[in-house]
């Protein structure tokens, strides 16, 4: 099967939550309008981390149910290293931008 070339936007809605105070933002993925996955997140490191804002490490976070024994059902999983990467850092930028203030 052969699908068209898919366009990801990337949508960050900045979260202040007292009661989730390692939630920095919640991110959703749009693929050229045909489908979109929610519920991803930046969040804040316990552990050193290559994403790092105002001397805060950051992680993206994906989907999942946690299982009574710990472990952790992913709604979705990225095969591709390189592909994983590039998505967070792009993610990451997209953070960044959403969390300059504006102007007027």
């Amino acid at each position: 099967m052969t699908i068209a070339e898919l366009i990801i936007t990337i949508k960050v809605n900045l979260v202040a939550d007292v009661k989730k105070p390692d939630l920095k933002a919640n991110v959703t993925l749009n693929f050229s309008d045909k489908f979109r996955v929610s519920g991803i997140s930046i969040r804040k490191s316990q552990y050193d981390s290559e994403f790092n804002f105002e001397g805060v490490p950051l992680f993206v976070g994906y989907p999942g149910n946690k299982k009574p024994n710990n472990s952790v059902f992913y709604f979705f999983s990225i095969i591709s290293p390189e592909f994983k990467k590039e998505l967070e850092k792009a993610i990451m930028d997209e953070y960044l931008s959403a969390t300059i203030p504006i102007i007027n």
